[in-house]
């Protein structure tokens, strides 16, 4: 899938992802072909969306029909689930506690700084968007079905880089902290979403430049890896 960006005025949300993994389904779950999480809470604001979410059931993509969160719980329903399939789900989860990172304990979404840039989307159309989302860019991004993101960030303060080092170092049990990417383009009448779900980031570094003899910029450049496909709302 390649989906075709405009101009200008988008902007980048990251949630931080809930992981259920290697969760064997029950002959109670089969019959209702949903499964309950206790003690998560999915993100209120996207989630009601099921394209925000994705499952797995014995390694195969399997359709989410809906995510819904009673109390501190959530449940994904399924199109159809097996007794004695393994099922793997993400889904953005809600902060007040049940987040690994900073950001994700109150907001449920990371605290990214106001000014924001593409470097590079590792496909043709390579460009630079300055000074920040909202401003008109050089030439149109395609999202491409499958490659890396690398996304630069003029700094505001260190949250957004302590989140992305904890998100890279995943969690004390040794589990992967997974992220999702939202890009939102509000240049059309009803705003798009691309969702590139289960991102990981890949690397991190800081970039410095001089602007003249008595400027610089310093920029922090974060790199994602995504699971294809773009999911485009």
């Amino acid at each position: 899938m390649v989906r075709s960006s405009v101009y200008k005025d988008e902007q980048y949300d990251i949630y931080e992802l809930h992981v259920e993994s290697s969760h064997t389904v029950t002959a109670g779950e089969a019959a209702a072909n949903e499964i309950e999480i206790t003690g998560v809470e999915a993100h209120a604001v996207v989630i009601a969306d099921e394209e925000y979410a994705r499952g797995y059931a014995d390694g195969a993509l399997s359709a989410i029909t809906g995510v819904t969160f009673p109390v501190a719980d959530t449940i994904v329903a399924f199109t159809s689930l097996t007794e004695g399939q393994i099922v793997d789900i993400y889904f953005p989860v809600a902060g007040t506690g049940s987040g690994s990172l900073v950001s994700n304990t109150d907001t449920g979404k990371l605290t990214l700084p106001r000014m924001q840039n593409i470097q590079n989307w590792n496909v043709a159309a390579n460009i630079e968007q300055v000074p920040e989302c909202g401003s008109d860019r050089k030439e149109p991004i395609e999202f491409a079905a499958d490659g890396t993101i690398t996304l630069g960030l003029n700094r505001h303060g260190n949250m957004a880089m302590a989140d992305f080092i904890a998100a890279r170092a995943g969690k004390s049990s040794g589990d992967e902290i997974f992220l999702l990417i939202d890009v939102t383009d509000t240049t059309v009448a009803t705003a798009t979403h691309d969702l590139l779900i289960e991102a990981k980031v890949e690397s991190y570094g800081r970039m410095s430049r001089a602007v003249d003899s008595i400027r610089g910029i310093i920029t922090d450049t974060v790199t994602f890896s995504f699971v294809p496909d773009v999911v485009t709302l």
